[in-house]
């Protein structure tokens, strides 16, 4: 086994907690869809709360560049037994990885533009807020769901060939599942299923990326 190993398991576990804390930092902010979706109190919340919101999104870009050695490290663990899967883990997980990246910059790079507009011309800011959730939704949608596929592949292909510990294969297809429906039901009649499933999504994303880290680490041994 290669030194590359080690470092994607290095990167896995890093990537698992970025996204930990990214998530600690939004829910610490008081982000949240309801907020969100009202402009008026999403403009007052990026106002009141920058530096923590600005914090969050710089564990979640950074989590995403670190993320791509960690899903070529996955991919090459899984190559000699399922080599379609790790092929399509590969493809799915980094360009999932820059969707992320890019909801994450924009957000890093787009909230205080609008809070130095809100600052002049209010209604400006408020009326703008709607174009901007709409790019940053769709570069969102865009990661999780390819992410989720990456999850999802990963996990069946650990469960067929037994590449790794076949737990962390249930872990990931359950995963990648939550996260694929998550996007397909988000505004639809089966909204509050996008909205029940994206917690547990996440911190199975976690779970997924800290032990698949832990594990390319060892098997580098």
């Amino acid at each position: 086994m290669t030194p590359f190993s080690k470092y994607a398991g290095i990167a896995g576990i890093l990537t698992g907690v970025a996204l930990l804390l990214e998530l600690a930092f939004f829910v610490a902010s008081g982000f949240s869809a309801t907020k969100v979706a009202d402009p008026s109190q999403a403009i007052a919340l990026i106002q009141n709360k920058e530096l923590v919101l600005r914090i969050a999104t710089f564990f979640g870009f950074a989590g995403a560049i670190v993320s791509i050695p960690y899903i070529a490290g996955l991919a090459a663990k899984l190559q000699d037994k399922s080599p379609t899967r790790a092929t399509a883990v590969l493809y799915f997980g980094v360009l999932g990885s820059v969707g992320h990246a890019l909801v994450a910059l924009s957000y890093y790079l787009g909230f205080p533009a609008l809070i130095a507009l809100a600052n002049t011309h209010l209604p400006e800011a408020i009326n703008s807020w709607g174009s901007f959730l709409a790019i940053t939704d769709g570069f969102q949608g865009l990661g999780n769901l390819l992410l989720g596929l990456m999850l999802g592949l990963a996990g069946i292909a650990i469960i067929a060939k037994g590449e790794l510990p076949k737990g962390l294969g249930w872990v990931g297809a359950i995963a990648g599942a939550a996260s694929v429906l998550g996007v397909v039901t988000t505004a639809t009649v089966f909204g509050p299923v996008a909205y029940a499933t994206y917690i547990p999504s996440v911190v199975l994303a976690i779970v997924f990326d800290v032990w698949a880290g832990r594990k390319l680490m060892v098997t580098s041994d």
